[in-house]
């Protein structure tokens, strides 16, 4: 193998590993921002909807999107970047139990991210970690995802 393929090779790896550390960083981020006023927001506007059906479907939706566009290629583009920083605010808005589940997930996520942000910075502000994480991940995912869209499936 030539040295160009090989440092193509590298270049693919770390933008498919940068890819899934902006999803990881978007659900840390709509996890902050679901405890706070943004999720109260949403909160507040699903409960005046006549229908109590639509936050469960709006769940499913993003859920649905997430897990396609992870199964297409193994990497997380734009699609489920968005879905996945959207999913904490509907599970908090969504009734019964697919919401408390997914709510659940998420919220284990946030307390393991406190602890460490309260060891290593004497704090557990959501609102400028909720800020920081979805600009980050956003930021990420537009330049990550735009070189990623190269790539060859299995590279």
């Amino acid at each position: 193998m030539s040295k160009n393929k090989t440092v193509k090779r590298i270049q693919q790896k770390g933008v498919k590993t940068l890819a899934w550390f902006s999803l990881g960083i978007a659900a840390v981020g709509g996890t902050a921002a679901a405890g706070t006023f943004l999720g109260d927001w949403i909160e507040k506007a699903a409960d005046k909807l006549p229908w109590h059906w639509v936050p469960v479907l709006v769940l499913l939706i993003l859920a649905v999107t997430t897990a396609i566009d992870l199964l297409v290629d193994m990497t997380p583009n734009n699609a489920a970047v968005y879905s996945v920083i959207a999913m904490p605010s509907v599970a908090g808005a969504a009734p019964g139990k697919l919401g408390d589940t997914i709510g659940g997930w998420f919220d284990g996520l946030m307390g393991w991210v406190n602890d460490g942000l309260v060891q290593w910075l004497g704090t557990d502000s959501a609102v400028g970690l909720a800020i920081a994480c979805i600009v980050g991940a956003l930021l990420m995912a537009r330049r990550v995802i735009k070189k990623s869209a190269g790539v060859p499936a299995g590279a």
